[in-house]
């Protein structure tokens, strides 16, 4: 890309399925993360992801992850347009996200009754107590997942309630293969 007069790389090679992020790489992430977004999100020690050897993997080639990481997808935006800006911002904020401290929650249940404790409710889920690598990467795609964050309440708090809405769940067996799925899984 083209920034400034000058013609900059921007990833590293883009056709690798390789998880190991260089020495150096990771050395200047842990920085960026520690002067940008400060110590708590810093881990103690870095992530290595190495150690998960693919079948047919490209190991020679390290994993997809931005060249500079000081160019933070807002800074590049006015020389990407949108679909290559979209790409870099994905690629930038999982990268520097697999360097950061990992999000904290709490497991729990909330039980509503009315006053007269005639009518109850009950919601289980997770409390976010720390966002960690979340503050960048958020997997808004999984729905599921997002409707199980609870808010924080205390105990014998009173709450104005919108709405509820009454579900109930059940288990379901597994889907039956394909015959593409039962040969991955033979495989």
């Amino acid at each position: 890309v083209d920034i400034e007069g000058e013609t900059v790389g921007l990833i590293t090679y883009m056709r690798t399925d390789g998880t190991q992020i260089s020495n150096e790489a990771i050395d200047s992430f842990r920085n960026y993360i520690n002067s940008n977004y400060g110590k708590k999100y810093l881990p103690e020690t870095q992530h290595n992801y190495s150690g998960k050897k693919a079948k047919n993997a490209q190991e020679a080639h390290e994993a997809i992850r931005p060249t500079e990481i000081t160019r933070s997808p807002a800074e590049i935006k006015k020389y990407l347009n949108s679909d290559q800006f979209k790409l870099y911002e994905l690629i930038w904020n999982r990268a520097l996200s697999s360097q950061m401290q990992s999000a904290e929650y709490d497991r729990n249940t909330i039980l509503i009754s009315s006053k007269d404790e005639l009518v109850k409710f009950r919601a289980s889920g997770s409390v976010l107590k720390f966002d960690g690598f979340l503050k960048l990467y958020k997997n808004i795609d999984n729905k599921e997942e997002s409707d199980k964050i609870l808010p924080e309440v205390k105990k014998n708090e009173l709450l104005s309630i919108d709405k509820i809405i009454d579900e109930q769940h059940f288990t379901e067996p597994p889907p039956r293969y394909s015959e593409a799925s039962l040969v991955k899984k033979l495989e």
